[in-house]
């Protein structure tokens, strides 16, 4: 099997690359691509999610006081009114 050519030369002298021949290369060997995309995205998943170990870990612990519910309400109703006037 023959692969077909992929460049020619211009009357001119400049080489002319074919894209069809080129297209036509890559769609024959459309099946080994899927599958090396196959294979290297289950050994990136195996990797990442069930080899690796993680190396920072973080904790966090939110602590909120039952006494005063609405101070959020406070703190916004003060800054959005205006100043008041004696």
């Amino acid at each position: 099997m023959s692969t077909p050519k992929t460049s020619f030369a211009a009357d001119d002298g400049q080489e002319v690359l074919d894209l069809g021949a080129i297209f036509a290369i890559i769609w024959r060997g459309r099946w080994v691509i899927a599958a090396c995309v196959l294979i290297g995205l289950i050994v990136g998943i195996w990797r990442g999610y069930i080899v690796a170990t993680p190396l920072y870990g973080a904790e966090v612990q939110l602590v909120l006081d039952p006494r005063d519910e609405k101070w959020w309400i406070s703190k916004v109703w003060s800054a959005a009114s205006p100043p008041r006037m004696r």
